[in-house]
């Protein structure tokens, strides 16, 4: 605990936590460390950097190359949100009618 202390001053370090994976700390306003998951989820910023960007695209200028795994499952996720919205207000027309 004390080299953490001296190493205070910096913003980010590296400490061990479960599963003996190293992950970067940061210190917060109150000192207290935090992990990453919990900051990027503090101040609203995406799980991934790679999540909502593509990884890399064509030099020749024909758009992006194929989604990633992230990419594919929330474009499933949404179609099938979008199919229960359809639903449920279909639903709901049909009940204005009695």
């Amino acid at each position: 605990m004390s080299s953490l202390k001296s190493l205070s001053h910096r913003s980010w370090i590296y400490g061990v936590f479960r599963n003996q994976i190293i992950t970067p700390l940061i210190f917060n306003q109150n000192k207290r460390m935090i992990g990453v998951r919990e900051w990027r989820k503090k101040y609203n910023r995406p799980k991934n950097r790679l999540d909502f960007m593509p990884e890399w695209s064509y030099l020749d200028g024909r758009g992006y190359g194929p989604p990633s795994m992230v990419q594919k499952k929330r474009y499933i996720r949404d179609q099938v949100l979008g199919q229960t919205v359809v639903e449920r207000l279909n639903e709901l027309e049909e009940a204005k009618k009695f």
